[in-house]
């Protein structure tokens, strides 16, 4: 029977020291751990928006280099055609050249005859 007292004394004790020192520092932790949390949602929360942020401006600037992209495009078709125009322009040149060239030989060589 002294033996049973001994145990229930050792179990009243114990259960006291985990009263009294492990379940304060189980609360303890348990808040650190929700401010810890807190902080590291909030920490995600910004960024979060960093990222959208950047997302964004990286979105704006790949728009802005389209756009230019396009405008030169634009630009260099323009140019081409125009060149195209020039080229069909110095055909005819060349073409009415020979024609005044062959034109004027056969007049030499009646002339010569």
């Amino acid at each position: 029977m002294q033996i049973c007292y001994i145990l229930l004394a050792m179990v009243t004790n114990i259960k006291q020291v985990i009263q009294d020192v492990i379940i304060p520092e189980f609360r303890t932790l348990s808040s650190e751990i929700k401010r810890l949390d807190e902080k590291i949602d909030t920490g995600l929360k910004r960024l979060d928006e960093k990222i959208d942020t950047g997302l964004k401006r990286l979105d704006e600037k790949i728009e802005s280099v389209r756009n230019e992209f396009e405008a030169n495009f634009r630009r260099i078709d323009s140019e081409i055609n125009l060149l195209k125009e020039e080229i069909k322009f110095l055909r005819e040149e060349i073409k009415l050249s020979i024609n005044i060239h062959e034109r004027l030989a056969a007049l030499e060589a009646k002339i010569n005859k």
